[in-house]
């Protein structure tokens, strides 16, 4: 999702999971 900022990356996709889970599979944001 943010290549070349895992840090950014990582926080934002910690934050947005548990609302994107319910919409996308965890593959999604883990990629």
């Amino acid at each position: 999702m943010y290549p070349g900022n895992s840090a950014v990356g990582e926080a934002a996709a910690g934050r947005a999971a548990p609302q994107l889970e319910r919409h996308y599979p965890p593959v999604v944001y883990t990629l």
